[in-house]
């Protein structure tokens, strides 16, 4: 395929001025650049990835193998009617789902609860599960729903600024319950009593209305389609690009210059980095008005953690593609204070949603949990975060750890692996080139950036800008990929 081709190409046009570049193939990058491409295939665009494939976050791996998922595991707005699918669908874009259903299930102390998508079988399972709390949770969404409906119709919303803690202690009192709907508190990184009970109100609607879905083929298959069709439509990605500085003249940027010293020359420049990296670093504060580049410089990073990735020789399809194993309500909470924790896991059975992504040897398992950026002097790195000898002694430990806790549901697990890898915070931050290796970039409850800068032809797309999650990163782009076409473009 022509994507084949170009994926491979490490060679640097030196010289070519192009309309637009566009630092990083993540879901905003490729937003803007397919837009882009789309609307005008006369326009000049590359996007410069600093890996051998696309995706960031959205990305996906092999061992031995076994796939891998490597960060986002479902996108919301993708049913047939979703307002994400239909946008890309405008432009021409198709690519397969499946339903996530039941989103998540739990094995908490004395029983096991399934967060279903729909909200018959919802109901259902609680009437089962938790029969007194049935009534108010029917109360509870009905009133997530009116909530939505006097937004939309401008009325005053008595939830506007109420945490999602005490809006959803009015109707249910099961901690286990609550503890399975912080999953959407969780999806942003945040706390049960930071996270607005107005926008927890939007994501359960949505997730009841619409659901959510998990790519055909994998994550990575799906931003390797992304790619694709950016490049069908004669956009240009030159990989193993690692950005060093965005170059500036009287006030504007005008191109960008690689680790190894090969420049590009832009008219103008998107970047779906690190916003940080991006404003202090890759341009540098001295072209920023001081209030802008310190508020930039201030912002609070969402969490990160571990993640323990297993390849086995045994069928694991009798158990949920996604559970989560122990009942924690603080476990951000206790990330933010610098606590390790063990008490609630996350694990994730690809091939139990997409059978064509089991292995022949079996199947893959992906564990993770929140943890501290700068745990035990960061994971036990040395100098400079350097990791020897310590820092792989210690990751052995912590995977040993996390292989007992599954093995609280999947017994005698650690006797069928074949693949075994952990990955840290600085692991996150490597690969992503992420400040402190945060899973959602900045954290989204705070006053986020605009997507246009003091510059005017430089431009931010990404989770720095429209908070964490596939759908608004993917829209960011689409929205300045539009905004430049209208405004500069046209």
């Amino acid at each position: 395929m022509k994507y084949l081709l170009v994926k491979v190409v490490n060679i640097h046009l030196n010289g070519s001025i192009y309309d637009v570049i566009i630092i990083g193939a993540g879901m905003g990058g490729l937003g803007a650049g397919i837009y882009l491409q789309t609307k005008n295939s006369n326009l000049k665009t590359v996007i410069l990835e600093q890996h051998t494939q696309p995706g960031g976050y959205v990305t996906g791996f092999k061992r031995k193998g076994f796939y891998f998922d490597g960060g986002a595991e479902g996108i919301m707005g993708m049913d047939d009617s979703g307002s994400l699918r239909l946008a890309l669908g405008e432009l021409g874009f198709e690519h397969k789902f499946l339903r996530e259903d039941p989103l998540e299930h739990y094995y908490y102390e004395d029983k096991e609860f399934s967060l279903y998508t729909t909200r018959e079988a919802l109901l259902k399972e609680i009437e089962i599960q938790y029969p007194d709390q049935k009534e108010g949770f029917e109360r509870f969404l009905k009133r997530c729903k009116s909530i939505i409906q006097e937004q939309q119709n401008g009325k005053p919303v008595p939830e506007q600024n109420k945490p999602y803690i005490e809006f959803i202690k009015e109707f249910v009192t099961s901690e286990d319950i609550i503890d399975a709907f912080n999953l959407f508190c969780l999806w942003f990184g945040a706390t049960p009593s930071e996270t607005p009970a107005i926008h927890i109100a939007h994501i359960i609607i949505g997730v009841l209305e619409e659901g959510v879905f998990y790519p055909k083929g994998g994550m990575q298959a799906f931003s390797d389609h992304l790619a694709d069709f950016y490049v069908q439509k004669g956009g240009k990605i030159v990989y193993k690009s690692m950005v060093r500085k965005i170059i500036m003249n009287k006030g504007r940027t005008v191109g960008v210059k690689l680790l190894d010293g090969i420049t590009f020359e832009g008219k103008f420049i998107i970047s779906n980095a690190d916003v940080k990296k991006t404003i202090l670093q890759y341009v540098g504060k001295q072209y920023f008005p001081e209030e802008y580049w310190q508020s930039i410089d201030e912002l609070r990073q969402s969490v990160t953690g571990i993640m323990l990735f297993l390849g086995v020789d045994v069928d694991l399809s009798k158990y949920p593609s996604h559970f989560q194993i122990g009942c924690d309500l603080n476990v951000v909470e206790k990330v933010n204070n610098n606590e390790f924790t063990l008490d609630k896991l996350a694990i994730r059975i690809p091939s139990n949603i997409d059978p064509s992504l089991k292995s022949q040897k079996g199947d893959s398992l992906l564990a993770f949990i929140f943890q501290p950026y700068n745990w035990e002097n960061y994971w036990r790195a040395g100098p400079n975060l350097v990791r020897g000898d310590e820092y792989n002694s210690y990751k052995e430990e912590l995977t040993d750890k996390l292989i007992t806790k599954i093995e609280s549901v999947i017994p005698r697990l650690r006797e069928h692996i074949i693949v075994k890898e952990l990955a840290t915070p600085l692991t996150f931050e490597r690969y992503v080139q992420v400040t402190d290796g945060a899973w959602f970039g900045p954290f989204s409850f705070q006053e986020l950036p605009s997507f246009k800068t003091p510059i005017d032809n430089l431009f931010l797309v990404g989770s720095s800008i429209k908070g964490s999650g596939v759908p608004s990163a993917l829209r960011s782009g689409l929205e300045v990929g539009k905004y430049l076409l209208e405004k500069h473009l046209s």
